[in-house]
């Protein structure tokens, strides 16, 4: 099995159905899973590093229910939305839910602290 795979990836054979297979299905479903990994380790880090809070994680800064909500207005109102409309729409719902959780930690003083940061994303 691995000599099919090295052979599909460096001495491809257009014939060969197992070389198709491995190049045309295979091959893009592991790059993609390889660059959503890194991307949602990324954005994990990077999350945790700004709010300087270990359990910082989307679903108390905001980030997730903004973009569920989003969703689910756009779907509402537009039910014949393609699948980019819905991945920008959850884009622009998850910025719009952390700043909302960022700007009512910035109304009072010390608000902006890891701790309280947490408290406004659970009452999100």
């Amino acid at each position: 099995m691995r000599t099919s795979i090295r052979n599909a990836l460096f001495h491809f054979e257009p014939g060969n159905v197992d070389h198709n297979i491995i190049r045309i299905s295979r091959l893009p479903i592991v790059i993609g899973a390889l660059l959503v990994g890194v991307y949602l380790s990324i954005s994990g880090a990077l999350m945790q590093g700004m709010t300087r809070n270990y359990l910082a994680s989307p679903s108390i800064m905001g980030v997730r229910d903004g973009a569920a909500f989003l969703i689910t207005l756009c779907m509402v109102i537009d039910p014949g939305m393609t699948s980019y409309h819905m991945i920008f729409y959850s884009m622009v719902g998850s910025a719009l839910g952390a700043g909302i959780v960022f700007g009512f930690g910035s109304m009072i003083p010390n608000g902006l602290s890891p701790v309280h940061l947490a408290i406004f994303g659970m009452r999100n």
